[in-house]
């Protein structure tokens, strides 16, 4: 059987290849203890955490949120003259920090596992890297998480952490194709049926400042992120309702997508042509003031069902990744595959484009 390449370095990760990393984790004891353990583990190897895995869980009480939370310094001490453990006093703090974040967030959502997976909308990501030079090291979902613990007191969780915190509590699978272990996991863990979740509506703008005074100042809403593109020469800006904050701050959605093209004078319309001092009210087609997009589970099968439906797939997912469709009244709609894409797979990798999106 074909493995990750980095379970073969030892016995212990292969064992921890073949039976933990990627496997769904609700336990709040277990979610604490891989909390802190990958927090220890940085600047350091995952190998070396493993290897002192059995001196950690004697010394930390089992991980017992509750005692920690209630460790003393003559505990504290005792713990940096431990061998067994990485004797280091910030991540040792932490550890006692983050007991008493982690139980502020048992107190409020009645469990740390319903908060945390939340963040992947209480469904495991299943990607499909080929090898292990593909996996990334963060992502925006991860980035967002670590905002999140941050505000709520945690300490060692930067967005590189949190990824492979995702990764050890199998809220991401990135076993790669090869190895058994993903398809294992995939089959076990996935859900029956292909869902989608609205993600956000996008608003093209003329005018970045007045529309912010308009949809903030005036209607209300909040910006929560904001992205400048130089190579693309455009801002998007992201808005919610205050309502939605929480649920904005950790999904992602539900938003508003305001998008201000640097070039105003040189507007594109839905079929890519130049629209020379366009305004708001001017854009052609199904974007003529934006689109709305949906997350998917498996953008294949959603395409599928919609061609078998009688709708007609207007950009079609040749990348495993994005699609376009457009309603009765001609109001484009963005279709996101959740997660990594799918590997491109016939018909839809030499399925061309039709009309305009």
């Amino acid at each position: 059987m074909k493995k990750c390449t980095w379970a073969l370095s030892s016995p212990k990760q292969e064992h921890y290849h073949d039976h933990e990393w990627g496997v769904p984790v609700h336990d709040d004891r277990l979610l604490f203890e891989l909390l802190i353990l990958e927090g220890a583990q940085a600047g350091l190897s995952w190998s070396t955490i493993l290897n002192k895995r059995d001196g950690y869980r004697l010394a930390f009480d089992n991980f017992d949120a509750e005692t920690i939370a209630a460790y003393d310094d003559k505990k504290i001490n005792a713990l940096l003259a431990n061998p067994a453990i990485v004797r280091n006093k910030l991540k040792i703090n932490a550890a006692v920090i983050n007991a008493q974040a982690f139980l502020n967030v048992q107190q409020g959502f009645g469990s740390f596992d319903e908060y945390i997976w939340l963040f992947v909308d209480s469904r495991p990501l299943h990607n499909a890297w080929k090898t292990a030079a593909d996996l990334p090291t963060s992502t925006r979902m991860s980035k967002v998480m670590s905002r999140d613990l941050k505000k709520r007191g945690f300490k060692f969780v930067g967005d590189t952490i949190c990824y492979a915190y995702m990764q050890a509590t199998g809220m991401v699978n990135d076993h790669t194709t090869d190895c058994y272990r993903h398809a294992q996991i995939k089959n076990k863990y996935s859900l029956r049926s292909n869902t989608m979740r609205y993600l956000h509506t996008m608003v093209r703008v003329h005018d970045l400042n007045e529309s912010l005074d308009f949809y903030c100042n005036k209607l209300g809403l909040v910006e929560c992120d904001r992205l400048d593109s130089e190579a693309g020469r455009f801002t998007l800006v992201y808005l919610h309702a205050p309502q939605d904050a929480d649920q904005a701050k950790k999904m992602h959605a539900p938003l508003l997508e305001l998008t201000y093209n640097w070039d105003t004078d040189d507007y594109m319309d839905a079929g890519g042509r130049a629209m020379h001092g366009a305004i708001a009210g001017d854009y052609g087609g199904g974007r003529n003031f934006g689109h709305l997009a949906f997350e998917v589970d498996n953008i294949y099968e959603t395409c599928q069902k919609l061609m078998a439906a009688d709708v007609l797939i207007n950009r079609p997912p040749r990348d495993g990744h994005m699609a376009f469709i457009r309603s009765p009244d001609q109001i484009s709609i963005e279709l996101l595959q959740k997660g990594a894409p799918l590997e491109p797979a016939e018909p839809w990798l030499s399925m061309g484009n039709t009309g305009s999106w």
